[in-house]
């Protein structure tokens, strides 16, 4: 049985996206106080960008082209996260296993995104299915190739 939508909150994708939003505040919140103004706040913004943009795109449900274009941007601010966890991995402030719940929680969005609209799911989260290379991070101090975000974007989400 179907669940009638009568208002954003009734959204899957939207209750996911908002679930995120405390617990990658309370992470970035471990990062070195240099960053509280560079990447940390980036990151807090980009997970409070996805809950705003979902509901400002249900409030345009009446005009599918503006409405998707929110939706658009909740998804860019969701591989914008996924670039964020990379990076505090890279830079050694989270480990890979902290950051995996939350890129498998962003991984979500876009499977949520794909049942209500296949087409443009698949566009828009490309970037979540191919694993970037197995190169070095520009961010990695430490000069080493570090293996964390390729292992964080092949776990079995």
């Amino acid at each position: 049985m179907e669940v009638a939508i009568k208002s954003y909150r009734d959204l899957e994708v939207y209750r996911r996206a908002k679930a995120l939003v405390v617990p990658i505040h309370r992470l970035v919140g471990e990062f070195p106080a240099h960053e509280r103004y560079d990447l940390c706040d980036q990151m807090r913004r980009a997970s409070k960008s996805v809950v705003a943009n979902i509901v400002e795109g249900y409030s345009h449900k009446d005009t599918p082209g503006k409405a998707k274009q929110f939706w658009r941007n909740a998804m860019g601010s969701a591989n914008e996260m996924v670039e964020h966890m990379e990076t505090a991995v890279a830079l050694g402030y989270a480990s890979q296993d902290t950051c995996r719940p939350y890129v498998r929680g962003i991984r979500r969005h876009s499977q949520t995104a794909q049942q209500a609209d296949p087409e443009l799911a698949k566009t828009l989260t490309s970037n979540l299915q191919h694993p970037i290379s197995n190169t070095q991070h520009p961010h990695n101090e430490r000069g080493r190739n570090n293996n964390g975000p390729r292992a964080i974007h092949q776990s079995n989400g």
